[in-house]
């Protein structure tokens, strides 16, 4: 699924400087089985930055967090430009310091990441 979008970023590569992408794996379960099929999933990315678990509904497992996609990819990829956000105060944080204009910045997956683009841009100190 994460391949097949990705394929924008020959499209992003015309129309913007950088490919950057916000994602949150869905259910704990679904990243303790998969989290080493992440690893390459975003090769294609210039940044990426990975938000934890929106667990909907499922109970918390220790140690399953957002952390192992980025922990994943860094093993693969040392070089990636990957960054770990536990909330999401810190992943706006980030973002309002790392976006810059021409970036192509796309959300995948679940959470409260659909709303994130109207914080950013309502944000008049941004």
């Amino acid at each position: 699924k994460i391949g097949a979008i990705l394929f924008f970023d020959d499209l992003a590569a015309f129309l913007s400087d950088r490919f950057v992408e916000l994602h949150t794996v869905a259910l704990t379960r679904r990243l303790a089985a998969l989290a080493a099929d992440f690893a390459s999933a975003f090769v294609d990315c210039d940044v990426l930055f990975v938000t934890d678990v929106y667990s909907a509904g499922e109970a918390a497992r220790p140690g399953v967090t957002g952390r192992l996609i980025t922990d994943a990819v860094l093993a693969a990829h040392p070089d990636a430009d990957v960054t770990y956000t536990a909330t999401h105060q810190e992943l706006l944080a980030h973002l309002r310091q790392r976006l810059r204009a021409g970036d192509c910045c796309i959300t995948l997956e679940a959470g409260d990441l659909t709303g994130l683009p109207d914080e950013l841009l309502s944000d008049e100190t941004w």
